[in-house]
């Protein structure tokens, strides 16, 4: 059965989806990183929607800052930084953001490249049997509960020798 990443770890603003910063973020393209992060969400209250308003339309991070609401938030983040360094340093705005969440985003993007890996191998050989290539447990490795490194690292091993037809088969009841 193969594993999707889902969707709450792709976030909930459908106009800036966070593996979407991730790969500006991986392009070192970090005006758009900025512009997605402080996209208008679906989310944001009046005061906030108005706060972005404002900061798109005049680059004023101070003038945006007195109208966000103070509690902390990536939006307030980032127009602080834009504040303290000058709306030219992007960079050391997205530094300002914690190193966890920075991680968060590429972390997004690699899930969403996996899910786009594992549909495009189910579209060319489906989900029937596993082909080369498919990491299988045997099913006394799945029975006992989790399995350990060392058994994926076996079947790994084994799909890695040629293996992978033996366990296809075992894996489909055969």
């Amino acid at each position: 059965f193969p594993n999707y990443f889902g969707l709450q770890r792709f976030g909930a603003n459908v106009d800036a989806a966070t593996h979407e910063v991730g790969a500006a973020l991986l392009r070192a393209d970090y005006p758009q990183a900025l512009r997605l992060l402080l996209a208008p969400s679906q989310d944001d209250s009046a005061e906030e929607l108005e706060a972005r308003r404002i900061f798109w339309s005049t680059q004023d991070a101070v003038a945006a800052l007195r109208l966000l609401p103070r509690r902390p938030s990536v939006a307030r983040q980032l127009l602080e930084g834009l504040r303290d360094s000058g709306s030219s340093n992007v960079l050391a705005a997205l530094s300002r953001l914690p190193k966890n969440l920075r991680s968060m985003y590429l972390h997004a993007l690699q899930s969403w490249v996996w899910n786009h890996a594992a549909s495009e191998r189910l579209r060319r050989y489906g989900c029937e049997a596993a082909v080369e290539g498919d990491l299988v447990l045997p099913p006394d490795a799945v029975a006992g509960g989790a399995a350990t490194g060392a058994e994926i690292e076996a079947v790994a091993c084994e799909l890695d020798a040629g293996g992978g037809a033996a366990l296809a088969e075992e894996a489909a009841g055969g």
